[in-house]
C-alpha cells in the first residue's frame, strides 16, 4: 500500500563531544585540555582588564597557554577576526579556548575558519560568506560563555562585513565548540543589564524557532522547555543576582534554545534585529527585547495556536505572546521599544530599505512583502 506522509523533515545535530555544567571553569578546562595540549584564549578586554579570571586560567595552566587576544569589538568585526587568526597562527595552538559571550565565541569560529583556508585578509573571509568550510582542520574550540546568546551551541559565527556595513554569516563543520563549559559563577563577572538582554536573544531563537514553518518536534519541544525555564530563573537572578542555580537554570535554558539556530530560517524579529544590531549600534540582546513582541503581534494572524503555547510556558496563559514577551522584558528592567534605544526616523527608513533584500527577514511566517509592512512592525515596536 502506498502511503503519502503529511510531513517530511530532516534534522541535523551540532557536531559537539559534551557540555560540561556544575564544575569550575579552570578545573574543567584542565581536564579538557590534558597535560600536552597548547591553547591560546580569545576573550574581551573587560575580562581581561577588569577581573582576574583570565588571569587564573593563564596561572593555573601557564606552560599550556601559548597566547592571547582580546582585540575584538562587539558584533565580531571581520578585521579583528583576521587579526586573531594571525595571533593564533603565530602561536601554533592546538586549542583555541573562547571565553566571553557571542562575539568571542564568533570570533573563534570565524578564526577556525581562517585557519582551515589559509584566510589571511578581510577580503578573503567576505568571501567565504554564505559558504560552509568543510572538514575537521584547525584548532579544537572549546568555549567558556559569560553571556546567554547561545553562540557556544552553533557552527554559525556572525560579522561585520565592511563592504556592506551590516553583519554576515560564515559557517564550518566543527567549528562549533567541541566542548562547552557551564560555569554560572563565571557569569558573576557580567554585567546584569548584558545577562539579562541576551537571555532575550536567546528566547527569541526558541520563539522564532518554535513558529518557523519548517520546524520540527524536537525544537518544538527543547524551545518550550527553555520558555519555562527563562520565565522562571532570569525573574529569580533580576532579584536574587548571586542565585547561581537561577543562573545555571538560564544556561540550561539557552542550550534547548539553539536547536533551531541553524535548521530553519527564523523570522522578521532576528532580521530586523540584525539590522537595528547593524545600522543602529544596539545590542543584539536588546534588538530582540524591541522586535520580538512586535512580530509576534504582527504574525498572530498566520500562527495564533503556536503563540498560544508561548504563552503559556512563559506563564502568561491569559495573554498573548506578544504581550507575554513584553511583560517578561519589563520585569527584567530591559528597554523594549525602538524610542528607548534611540532610534530615529532616518535609522527606521534605512532599516526598512535594507529589509526587503534581506533573507532573514523575507522568511517571516506572515509573508512581508512591501516597507509598508515593515513600517507596520516599527510602529508596533514604537
Amino acid at each position: 500500500m502506498n502511503f503519502e506522509l503529511p510531513q517530511v523533515g530532516v534534522y541535523n545535530y551540532v557536531p559537539r563531544a559534551r557540555v560540561r555544567w556544575g564544575q569550575a571553569g579552570l578545573e574543567a578546562v584542565r581536564e579538557e585540555v590534558g597535560d600536552t595540549a597548547r591553547f591560546f584564549i580569545l576573550t574581551t578586554p573587560s575580562l581581561v582588564n577588569k577581573t582576574p579570571l583570565i588571569d587564573e586560567l593563564q596561572s593555573g595552566l601557564s606552560t599550556q597557554c601559548c597566547g592571547l587576544f582580546h582585540n575584538i569589538s562587539e558584533h565580531t568585526p571581520f578585521s579583528d577576526v583576521v587579526n586573531a587568526a594571525q595571533a593564533v597562527r603565530a602561536a601554533n595552538a592546538d586549542i583555541i579556548l573562547s571565553v566571553g559571550g557571542g562575539s568571542i565565541i564568533d570570533a573563534a569560529k570565524a578564526v577556525i575558519i581562517c585557519l582551515r583556508e589559509n584566510i589571511d585578509t578581510v577580503e578573503a573571509l567576505s568571501a567565504r560568506i554564505g559558504q560552509i568550510s568543510e572538514g575537521p582542520g584547525g584548532p579544537r574550540h572549546i568555549s567558556i560563555p559569560t553571556t546567554l546568546s547561545g553562540a557556544e551551541h552553533t557552527e554559525f559565527a556572525g560579522g561585520i562585513n565592511p563592504a556592506t556595513g551590516t553583519k554576515e554569516l560564515l559557517g564550518g563543520t566543527h567549528i562549533c565548540p567541541h566542548t562547552v563549559i557551564l560555569d554560572p559563577a563565571i557569569s558573576l563577572y557580567t554585567p546584569e543589564d548584558l545577562w539579562l538582554s541576551t537571555a532575550i536573544r536567546s528566547v527569541d531563537h526558541a520563539v522564532e524557532g518554535i513558529c518557523a514553518p519548517d520546524s520540527s518536534p524536537l525544537i518544538q519541544a527543547e524551545a518550550l522547555g527553555a520558555l519555562g525555564l527563562f520565565a522562571k530563573s532570569l525573574r529569580r537572578t533580576k532579584q536574587a543576582p548571586d542565585d547561581l542555580t537561577a543562573r545555571l537554570e538560564s544556561m540550561h535554558a539557552v542550550w534547548l534554545a539553539t536547536a533551531s539556530i541553524g535548521r530553519v530560517m527564523h523570522g522578521a524579529s532576528h532580521g530586523l534585529g540584525y539590522l537595528l544590531g547593524a545600522l543602529g549600534g544596539v545590542p543584539h540582546g536588546v534588538t530582540s527585547c524591541v522586535f520580538l513582541p512586535a512580530v509576534l503581534d504582527w504574525n498572530l494572524s498566520v500562527n495564533a495556536d503556536k503563540q498560544k503555547q508561548i504563552a503559556a510556558a512563559l506563564g502568561a496563559e491569559n495573554m498573548s505572546a506578544g504581550d507575554a514577551v513584553r511583560r517578561l522584558v519589563a520585569d527584567l528592567g530591559l528597554p523594549g521599544t525602538l524610542s528607548a534605544v534611540g532610534a530615529d526616523d532616518a535609522l527606521k527608513q534605512q532599516i526598512s530599505e535594507y529589509a526587503m533584500a534581506h533573507p532573514v527577514v523575507m522568511a517571516n511566517p506572515r509573508a512581508i512583502t512591501s516597507p509598508q509592512d515593515i513600517f507596520e512592525i516599527m510602529e508596533l515596536a514604537a
